[in-house]
């Protein structure tokens, strides 16, 4: 998280940018730019887990990414931007050796015909997955039916939603990065030609190497056991 509220950030920035009358349209630029910096790459202050989602024997799918049902306050602040895995469990919520990732998780156009019986004794090992229609609930369609209960957990990059109070503090931890975002907005709106969208794509690029290579080692390295480790040595429920 950063260091900056977003009064301070937009008003910091307009005052660099030179025209501080722009803080109206500046707090719309504000939220944009968070979006589009949230949604640039699968940053660990973004990502989290979410669940369990219970499916009872014979399911062939879940939802996930909407605000009804068991879990219903836990996509209330947020949106998914992507799922990037799910971690099974029986019914006595103990974590399974099954994890489905990247090299499981597959588009909803690639989903093959289903099977008319459950395999036994196996959870579902691979799944497609269907962006989001309505009310953002992503679908997430397994292989084949559950042979018996399971929990699923889901991890998922999420956009937080638009910050409304000038106190509130946004999760991206860089404030230079999001002032020159405001910035560039400003001048394009000034018509200053100035060239400043290429400062500010440099910031991000910058903090990509930054962020993801020494907090968020799943974007590039998610399929190593060394950062996805079996799952039963999880320690809780979910994870």
């Amino acid at each position: 998280m950063g260091s900056m509220t977003r009064s301070t950030l937009i008003s910091e920035a307009l005052e660099l940018a030179g025209d501080t009358s722009l803080t109206p349209r500046a707090v719309q630029w504000f939220n944009a730019a968070l979006a589009e910096l949230y949604a640039a790459a699968p940053w660990s202050f973004v990502c989290r887990w979410f669940g369990p989602h219970n499916v009872p024997a014979g399911s062939t799918s879940l939802i996930a990414g909407t605000a009804i049902g068991d879990d219903a306050d836990s996509f209330v602040p947020v949106r998914i931007h992507s799922i990037i895995k799910l971690q099974c469990a029986d019914g006595a919520n103990e974590p399974l050796e099954v994890a489905l990732d990247a090299t499981d998780l597959l588009p909803a156009s690639s989903n093959p015909l289903l099977p008319l019986a459950p395999r036994q004794g196996q959870p579902p090992k691979r799944a497609y997955v269907a962006e989001p229609g309505n009310a953002g609930a992503w679908t997430v369609t397994f292989e084949y039916p559950t042979d018996r209960a399971y929990s699923f957990a889901v991890y998922a990059h999420i956009i937080p939603n638009d910050l409304t109070s000038d106190s509130d503090r946004p999760a991206y931890p860089n404030d230079d990065t999001i002032m020159a975002a405001i910035r560039a907005k400003a001048y394009e709106h000034q018509k200053d030609g100035l060239g400043f969208n290429e400062v500010y794509r440099a910031k991000v690029a910058a903090d990509r190497l930054l962020y993801l290579k020494t907090t968020n080692a799943h974007a590039a390295l998610r399929l190593s056991p060394r950062f996805s480790p079996a799952p039963r040595r999880l320690r809780q429920w979910p994870p």
